[in-house]
């Protein structure tokens, strides 16, 4: 995170971010892979509406993403298939176990996973709290396909 307003609410200046790079039908031109195979996210969200948009709109620019449908379905996918997973992307509030508590289970697996918390703009407040934990990034939801996009790019290039 760079600016003190996007620690502070969960946004930054998109429209900025994105004059500057190309998009064609909601696509960015930018392909992310790591040599000889996709970059590979795991979604995971309670919201099926939020795992279906975010599946399409990141498999549109190229990534693998494995979805789990709340925090216990997600760590144990990362432990079976944590080789794989590149990145992860969970949502703050969920149930049966919430956003942080599935991060740092999955730190445990592996310490350096790069994992970009979401939540609805209101609850961005809290994320001077949850970026003491190391997230890598915050994406707001509802969840928009050229923002998202490029917040998995810029931590996966971080």
């Amino acid at each position: 995170m760079t600016g003190s307003n996007e620690a502070r609410d969960g946004s930054s200046n998109w429209a900025t971010r994105l004059k500057k790079q190309t998009f064609e039908a909601g696509r960015s031109v930018r392909k992310v892979s790591l040599p000889g195979r996709p970059s590979t996210v795991l979604l995971i969200d309670h919201s099926k509406a939020s795992r279906v948009f975010a599946k399409k709109a990141l498999e549109s620019d190229g990534f693998k993403v494995i979805t789990a449908v709340n925090g216990l379905h997600g760590i144990h996918i990362f432990r079976e298939r944590t080789e794989e997973i590149d990145t992860v992307i969970v949502d703050l509030v969920m149930p049966h176990i919430d956003g942080i508590d599935t991060f740092l289970a999955i730190r445990e697996i592996r310490p350096r996973t790069r994992v970009i918390l979401t939540g609805r703009h209101n609850e961005s407040a809290a994320l001077d709290r949850v970026l003491k934990f190391g997230f890598a990034g915050f994406a707001a939801k509802p969840f928009s396909a050229g923002p998202l996009i490029e917040k998995v790019h810029e931590v996966m290039e971080a």
